[in-house]
């Protein structure tokens, strides 16, 4: 498998995006799946909670790609998300040494999903001075999602984009 982590924080939304392709050529038999995984860790690198997809197995239509996904929220005391693609083969008594066959994949992405109004920075449905709190706790630790003008920079720009968007309101 591969993996990938990156940095979160509790309540950010991640969506795991893959395309798989389960080739009749290299067929997957027995109990062999493929699954698509976040893994929420801790300060201290141990997992939280893992969230988990089977996206191919034996029964997976043949020579067609299919896209699939998981999306799951960060738990309390989350400060990374794994992201993992892993292909597990099951050893049976007709293959002592695992199953044949094999999953191919392309474009997989983890994508954070931006909250659907941001000047509503906690999520919890009201715009009031919590928000400016949390905002401001994310800039200053110069979490990514304080990037309010998107240009890759935590910096001034982005305190007064947020408070110009959390004046407006949602």
């Amino acid at each position: 498998g591969v993996y990938q982590s990156v940095a979160a924080s509790e309540g950010d939304t991640y969506t795991a995006t893959i395309n798989v392709l389960h080739r009749s050529d290299d067929a997957m038999a027995g109990d062999n799946i493929a699954l698509l995984i976040l893994s929420w860790r801790d300060a201290n690198g141990a997992e939280i909670l893992a969230d988990a997809k089977t996206v191919l197995d034996a029964n997976s239509p043949l020579d067609q790609w299919i896209e699939d996904s998981i999306t799951a929220t960060a738990p309390a005391g989350t400060v990374s998300v794994d992201f993992f693609v892993l292909f597990i083969q099951f050893a049976t008594d007709e293959f002592p040494f695992g199953a044949p066959g094999a999953m191919f994949f392309d474009k997989a992405s983890l994508d954070l999903d931006e909250p659907s109004c941001y000047a509503d920075f906690n999520g919890d449905s009201s715009v009031n001075t919590q928000d400016v709190i949390a905002f401001l706790n994310a800039w200053n630790a110069r979490d990514s999602t304080a990037d309010c003008n998107d240009d890759s920079s935590i910096n001034t720009q982005d305190v007064i984009c947020f408070l110009n968007l959390w004046n407006a309101g949602c």
